[in-house]
C-alpha cells in the first residue's frame, strides 16, 4: 500500500482514485461537524473545542 503513496502532492489527487478503481476504498456520509486531525496543532484545537463546548 506505501507504494502507491506519491513522493510529492496529495493523495487525493494520486491514491485515493485508484484506491475507488479497485475497490478498496470505502466511505459513508455524516451528517455532523468532521474535522480531520492532521497535525498535533489539530488535536490540541479540537481539544480546546471540545472543552469549551462542555463548559
Amino acid at each position: 500500500m506505501r507504494s502507491m503513496l506519491p513522493d510529492e502532492g496529495d493523495h487525493e489527487t494520486s491514491t485515493l482514485p485508484r484506491l475507488v478503481q479497485a475497490q478498496q476504498l470505502m466511505g459513508y456520509p455524516v451528517d455532523e461537524a468532521w474535522r480531520a486531525l492532521n497535525t498535533p496543532r489539530d488535536v490540541y484545537d479540537i481539544e480546546r473545542e471540545i472543552v469549551a463546548q462542555a463548559q
